[in-house]
C-alpha cells in the first residue's frame, strides 16, 4: 500500500471514530462547542502547574500583548462561559486541536466533555462512566485518584512553600526514593511516612489500607467515593492516590486511562471546581479529554509523515 493510501485510510479511520465519539456525547445532551484558537497568556500562567515552561506556542497581538495558541481547551471553555453560568448545569463537548511543543507534533486533536455548575458526586460518575463508554475496550485500564488525599498528607508536614512544591514534583514523577529521603529529613509521623511508601509502591493495596489509622472526616468521603467507583468499574480500574495532574486546577476525583501498547494516557479527566475563580466566578465543574491519535493508535507510523 502506498504512503498516500495509508494516509487516506488513516483519515477515514480517524473520522469514523471521531463521529462515533461525538455521537455518544451528543446523544447524552452534550452540546458541541467550537473553542477559540487563542488563550490569554497571563491567565494560563496562573494554572500551568507542572507543565513545561517553554511548551506553549506564543503569538503577538497588534497591541504587543502575548497570547497562546490554545494548549488546553478546558480553560478556553471556562473563559467563554464563566460570565454566563447562573443556576442550571451546562453540558458541553468539543472536537478540536490543541497546540504545544510537548509532543512529536506541535498540534494534536482532543475530544472531550465538560459538565459545568454541577457539584454532586453523581456528576463525577456521569462524566466518568461516559468516558468509559467511549474507551470501553478490554485492553484499556483506568487509573483513579483523589487530590484530597495528597492534600491531607501534605498538611501534616512542616514544609515551606519551596519544599512543598519540590515534594509535589517528586510525587508527580513517582520518585519514591527521593520522596522518602526528603521525608526522613523532617519530623514525619510514622503513619504518614508509611502512607507515602504505599502510594508510591507498584503494589496495589485495598482501598481501606490507604485510610487506615488516618482520622479526618474528609478522608471518609474520599474513601466512600473511591469504593463506589471501584464497585462500578470492577477490575477495569486501579487506585493510585499519588496521581497528580500537570495542571494546578484539578481538585477532587482525578483519573487517566491507558490503552495497551500506548505509553502515554489516552484520556485524562477529573473535577476542577477552583478553576472558575481565576475567571472571577465560583462554580463546580468536571470533565475529561481524549487524545484522539493515541486512542486510535497514533498516525500509523509517525515517522513516515514527519
Amino acid at each position: 500500500m502506498t504512503q498516500l493510501k495509508l494516509f487516506l485510510e488513516h483519515m477515514r479511520k480517524e473520522n469514523k471514530e471521531r463521529n462515533r465519539i461525538v455521537g455518544i456525547l451528543e446523544k447524552r445532551n452534550y452540546l458541541l462547542f467550537e473553542p477559540s484558537y487563542f488563550e490569554d497568556y497571563d491567565t494560563y500562567l496562573k494554572c500551568q502547574g507542572r507543565t513545561e515552561k517553554n511548551s506553549t506556542i506564543k503569538v503577538f497581538k497588534k497591541n504587543g500583548e502575548v497570547a497562546l495558541l490554545r494548549p488546553d481547551i478546558t480553560m478556553n471553555i471556562m473563559d467563554t462561559f464563566s460570565e454566563m453560568i447562573k443556576s442550571d448545569p451546562v453540558r458541553l463537548c468539543y472536537d478540536a486541536m490543541v497546540f504545544d511543543y510537548n509532543h512529536f507534533h506541535q498540534e494534536r486533536r482532543q475530544i472531550g466533555a465538560e459538565l459545568l455548575n454541577h457539584s454532586s458526586f453523581e456528576a463525577d460518575l456521569e462524566i466518568l462512566t461516559m468516558a468509559r463508554s467511549i474507551v470501553d475496550h478490554e485492553e484499556t485500564i483506568f487509573v483513579i485518584g483523589h487530590t484530597g488525599y495528597m492534600e491531607f498528607l501534605m498538611k501534616t508536614l512542616n514544609l515551606n512553600p519551596q519544599e512543598r512544591e519540590e515534594l509535589y514534583q517528586l510525587v508527580y514523577h513517582k520518585q519514591k526514593t527521593m520522596v522518602l529521603t526528603l521525608l526522613r529529613t523532617k519530623d514525619v509521623d510514622d503513619v504518614i511516612y508509611s502512607k507515602f511508601q504505599m502510594i508510591l509502591s507498584p503494589k496495589a493495596y485495598p482501598i481501606a489500607d490507604y485510610f487506615k489509622d488516618l482520622e479526618d472526616a474528609s478522608l471518609n468521603l474520599i474513601a466512600s467515593q473511591l469504593n463506589q467507583i471501584k464497585e462500578i468499574f470492577k477490575d477495569q480500574i486501579v487506585v493510585d492516590l499519588s496521581l497528580i495532574s500537570e495542571f494546578e486546577y484539578y481538585e477532587g476525583i482525578i483519573y487517566t486511562a491507558y490503552k495497551k501498547g500506548v505509553n502515554e494516557p489516552v484520556l485524562k479527566g477529573g473535577r476542577y471546581d477552583r478553576l472558575s475563580t481565576i475567571y472571577g466566578k465560583s462554580f463546580p465543574a468536571v470533565g475529561f479529554s481524549l487524545e484522539v491519535d493515541r486512542w486510535i493508535g497514533g498516525t500509523l507510523n509517525e515517522n513516515s509523515f514527519s
